[in-house]
C-alpha cells in the first residue's frame, strides 16, 4: 500500500508525457557520460605523466635542473651551469622547482616532476567544487578544453600551478568583495598561504597577487567593523600577526632586493627611469609586425589567435608557441584557442546582459580589471606566463551556471560547450598530450646522449657539453659507472677552456636560444 505521498509522487511520474521521461533519461545518461569522460581524462593524464618524460625545451634547460641542484639530486660537484643559467638560479622564484624535486626524489624517476603540473588540475576542480559548488567533472572538461592547459598537464613546465594559483586569488578576492560578514580566520590563512605560493613560483604572478592581498586586507579590517567589540579586537591583533608574515609571502623578491638591489633579478629593469642591476637586459620578444605595438593591442590578438597557423596545422598549438619563425605573425602568439575565448566572453556578456545580480557585476568588474592589468604587463602576447586569465573566464561562468536558477548556460550547456572544444583541441594535436605514447626517460637518455664519447671521458675529469636545451642529460649521474663533471654551454664559446665533449658534425650550427628563460 501507498501513502498519500507516495500514491501523488507515482501518479505525477505517470502522467508525465512521454518525451519529458525519455528527456530525463537522456539528461541523465549524459551526466553520466560527462562524468565518466572526465575521470577517463584524468587517468589518462596520470598514466602519461608517469611514463613519458617532458619535452618542453624550457624543463630541460633551466626547470629540471633547477629541481635536481635543489634536492641535490645532481648537485654542482656533478653539474655545472654556464654563467647565464647560474644567475637565473640565483634570482628566480623557485618553489615550483622545489616540489618538482620532491617528486623526482620521491618516485625516484625525472617524470615524476610531471605530476606537479597534473596534480593543479584536480586540485583546483577541488577548489571551485568546495568553495562555488562547481562539480568537478564540469570543471576537468572546461579547463582541459583550454590548449594550454591540456598541454602543459603532463609537462614539467610550472605554469600551469601558478596560473591555477592566481586564479584561485582572483576568485578568492571577489568573494571577499562580495563578503557581508568577517571574513573567517582560516580563510584569510588559506590565502596568504596560496599568495605565498604565487609570488615564490613565478615572477609574472607579482602584481596581482600584490593587488588581490591588498584588497582582501582591506576588507577584512573594514567587515570586522561588525563584530562586537572584543571579538573585534582579537580578529584585529590576528590581522595584525598576519601582516608580519607578508615578508615571508614576498620572501623571493625581498631576498633578490636585499642581495642584489633589484627584485626581478637577474633582468635589468627601471623603476621611475632608474636601472636597477641584473646580469641580462629586459626584453619582449614577439611578431615583428607588432614589434613597436602598444602590449594590450598583442594581448587581444594573441587570445583571439588572429594571427595563427590554421587549426589544420599540428603545430598550431605548442608548449611555449615558439615553432615558428620570429617573422611569422604567429609567433610566440596564441594558446588559448581563440574561440573558446569568444564563447567563454560571449556566454559572460549574455548571463550579464539578462541576470546583471550584484554578484555577477561584481565578478565581472573583477574580471575586467584582470584582463586590463594583465593586458599591459610585459610579454602579455605570451598567453603561458597567464594563463590565470582564461582560468579565470572558464571558472566564473562555472561559476554562475552552476547557481540554482533557470538560465540558458546552465551545466549542461557549459559542459556541451567545453566538450566540443575539447575535442577541437584532441583533434588538431592529434590526441599527442592525452595518450601515454612517447618516450621514457631511459629512452630519451639513450637518445639524445652516446656512450662511446662518455667513454673517452677519463674518470674525476671535466668536461664541457653543448647540447642545449639536454644538456642535463650528459650529468655522470645518468651514466654509472661514469664520475666526472660536466659544464653546460650554450655554444663552444661558452666552455672557459673545459674540454668540449666532442667536435660538431659538419655543417653543424651551434643553436642560440632566440630568447632567454622568463620565470
Amino acid at each position: 500500500r501507498l501513502d498519500a505521498a507516495d500514491a501523488g509522487f507515482y501518479t505525477t511520474r505517470r502522467m508525465r508525457p512521454a518525451w519529458q521521461r525519455n528527456l530525463r533519461y537522456v539528461q541523465t545518461a549524459f551526466d553520466w557520460l560527462l562524468r565518466g569522460s572526465a575521470l577517463g581524462l584524468l587517468i589518462l593524464l596520470l598514466v602519461r605523466a608517469l611514463r613519458v618524460v617532458t619535452m618542453a625545451s624550457d624543463a630541460w634547460y633551466y626547470h629540471l635542473p633547477f629541481a635536481a641542484r635543489l634536492l641535490h639530486i645532481v648537485g654542482p660537484d656533478r653539474f655545472l651551469f654556464y654563467p647565464g643559467n647560474e644567475q637565473h638560479f640565483r634570482g628566480f622564484p623557485l618553489v615550483g622547482e622545489f616540489i618538482q624535486g620532491v617528486l623526482w626524489r620521491a618516485f625516484g624517476r625525472p617524470e615524476a616532476a610531471n605530476l606537479f603540473a597534473w596534480g593543479s588540475i584536480p586540485l583546483f576542480c577541488w577548489f571551485l567544487k568546495r568553495r562555488f559548488a562547481v562539480p568537478p567533472h564540469l570543471s576537468v572538461l572546461a579547463l582541459l578544453a583550454i590548449p594550454m592547459v591540456h598541454l602543459q598537464a603532463t609537462s614539467a613546465l610550472i605554469d600551469l600551478p601558478s596560473g591555477c594559483a592566481g586564479a584561485a586569488l582572483a576568485l578568492l578576492t571577489i568573494r571577499a568583495v562580495l563578503a557581508r560578514e568577517a571574513l573567517p580566520l582560516w580563510s584569510l590563512a588559506g590565502f596568504l598561504l596560496l599568495a605565498a605560493f604565487a609570488i615564490n613560483t613565478k615572477a609574472f604572478l607579482h602584481p596581482l597577487t600584490l593587488i588581490c592581498v591588498a584588497v582582501v586586507g582591506f576588507r577584512a579590517i573594514v567587515l570586522s567593523r561588525a563584530l562586537p567589540e572584543k571579538e573585534r579586537r582579537r580578529y584585529r591583533i590576528v590581522l595584525a600577526l598576519g601582516a608580519l608574515l607578508l615578508p615571508v609571502v614576498f620572501a623571493t623578491p625581498l631576498r633578490n632586493l636585499i642581495r642584489f638591489g633589484n627584485p626581478y633579478y637577474p633582468y635589468q629593469i627601471k623603476v621611475f627611469g632608474h636601472p636597477l642591476p641584473g646580469a641580462e637586459e629586459d626584453f619582449s620578444p614577439g611578431p615583428v609586425f607588432l614589434e613597436h605595438a602598444p602590449r594590450p593591442q598583442r594581448f587581444l590578438i594573441s587570445i583571439f589567435e588572429l594571427t595563427n597557423l590554421p587549426l589544420s596545422d599540428p603545430e598550431h598549438w605548442t608548449y611555449s608557441q615558439t615553432t615558428t619563425d620570429p617573422r611569422h605573425p604567429g609567433f610566440l602568439m596564441g594558446g588559448f584557442f581563440g574561440l573558446y575565448v569568444a564563447c567563454q566572453l560571449g556566454i559572460l556578456g549574455y548571463r550579464l546582459l539578462r541576470e546583471g545580480s550584484r554578484e555577477l557585476r561584481v565578478a565581472a568588474t573583477g574580471f575586467a580589471l584582470v584582463t586590463a592589468l594583465t593586458s599591459f604587463l610585459p610579454q602579455s602576447h605570451e598567453l603561458r606566463y597567464y594563463s590565470y586569465w582564461m582560468i579565470l573566464l572558464v571558472s566564473i561562468n562555472l561559476w554562475f551556471g552552476c547557481k540554482v536558477g533557470p538560465s540558458l548556460f546552465g551545466p549542461r550547456v557549459l559542459a556541451l560547450v567545453a566538450s566540443l572544444a575539447l575535442l577541437v583541441v584532441v583533434k588538431v594535436t592529434s590526441a599527442a598530450y592525452v595518450l601515454p605514447v612517447g618516450p621514457s626517460f631511459a629512452t630519451l637518455l639513450r637518445q639524445r646522449t652516446n656512450e662511446r664519447l662518455l667513454l673517452r671521458v677519463p674518470d674525476g675529469s671535466a668536461v664541457c657539453v653543448v647540447r642545449y636545451p639536454f644538456n642535463l642529460l650528459w650529468a655522470d649521474k645518468f651514466h654509472p659507472p661514469h664520475h666526472y663533471l660536466v659544464q653546460e654551454a650554450m655554444e663552444p664559446a661558452d666552455c672557459q677552456g673545459i674540454r668540449q665533449l666532442d667536435t660538431p658534425p659538419t655543417g653543424h650550427r651551434p643553436r642560440r636560444r632566440l630568447r632567454p628563460p622568463r620565470h
